[in-house]
């Protein structure tokens, strides 16, 4: 299957991603969504798996890949306003959302706000606050402290070529248990070449960072509570995913989402973590395609332990 690139104008500037298959009026569309610090070609073996049932296009979410990288405009709502962007551009009705971590809360937000883009969507551990309660639990499962979130975005950010951040990258961090190719995917496109002939992180130490401040607040419950409150129109079936060998906070944000979405369901993915896009992406694809035929096989479950 031939992989296309697309470029479409944001109000913050272009945004770019992938797209398997085409224009076809009788296939829906599945709208991929990366989380912090990646890029749309590591959704390669999802997209892959689902293109013979779907058009499937990925994003390049802001400050990410290609797309625009302003100095700092990198809250939720500027993430959902990129998507609503991407429905306008590619006529979405009813078509299928799949996003990973703050990906995820990007279409959650997208979905409260445009009613009848999607029919379907699936979310792989969301990022998102309480806003009745924005403490609870906290002390249980805590989000990451200041120290954490600057050790977080003070990761390596040049090497002498690409294949130096492979070496470097490969089975360290995040990035244990990724498939190779989608490891070599990912330092293909989520890195430039420099002048000087090293190559850099698209998404910099200090764009990430901007990030993953708006991220601590959420996780610790700092976050202005009316960001998330319009989750609760969600309208469509919703899928909320949690994995094993994930930090806490990600399973009390899952039980946040169950509350605010009306009807969510919820499914653990026992022995994977929190990149089971990348380590076990048939997984996904499966939980994706069984959900989209039929969604109420997924009832909801506890979200401190497997189904």
């Amino acid at each position: 299957m031939i992989r296309t690139t697309f470029t479409v104008p944001g109000d913050a500037g272009p945004l770019t991603g992938l797209r398997w298959g085409g224009d076809d009026p009788d296939r829906s569309t599945v709208l991929l969504v990366h989380g912090t610090g990646f890029c749309a070609s590591v959704w390669n073996a999802v997209a892959l798996d689902l293109v013979d049932d779907f058009d499937v296009v990925a994003l390049d979410r802001r400050g990410h890949g290609g797309s625009v990288k302003p100095d700092d405009a990198y809250d939720f709502a500027d993430f959902a306003d990129d998507i609503e962007t991407l429905i306008d551009a590619f006529d979405l009705d009813g078509a299928f959302g799949l996003g990973h971590s703050a990906g995820g809360t990007d279409l959650l937000l997208a979905a409260a706000r445009r009613p009848g883009a999607f029919e379907r969507l699936v979310v792989i551990e969301p990022t998102l606050m309480d806003p009745d309660d924005p403490g609870r639990d906290l002390a249980s499962s805590p989000g990451p402290d200041q120290a954490e979130l600057e050790n977080m975005s003070r990761r390596r950010a040049t090497f002498p070529s690409r294949q130096a951040a492979l070496d470097r990258l490969d089975g360290r961090g995040i990035f244990t248990g990724w498939r190779r190719e989608l490891l070599e995917a990912y330092v293909a496109d989520a890195f430039e070449e420099r002048p000087d002939g090293e190559v850099a992180l698209c998404c910099s130490p200090m764009l990430e960072g901007a990030m993953l401040r708006r991220i601590a607040a959420a996780m610790n419950g700092t976050h202005p509570a009316g960001t998330f409150e319009r989750v609760r129109e969600i309208s469509c079936p919703t899928l909320i995913a949690t994995t094993e060998h994930s930090n806490p906070s990600y399973a009390r944000m899952a039980d946040v989402a169950l509350r605010l979405v009306p009807g969510a369901f919820l499914e653990h993915l026992p022995g994977v973590g929190h990149a089971v896009p990348q380590v076990a992406p048939e997984t996904v694809a499966a939980l994706a395609r069984r959900f989209w035929t039929s969604p109420g096989v997924t009832a909801p479950v506890p979200v401190d332990g497997p189904p």
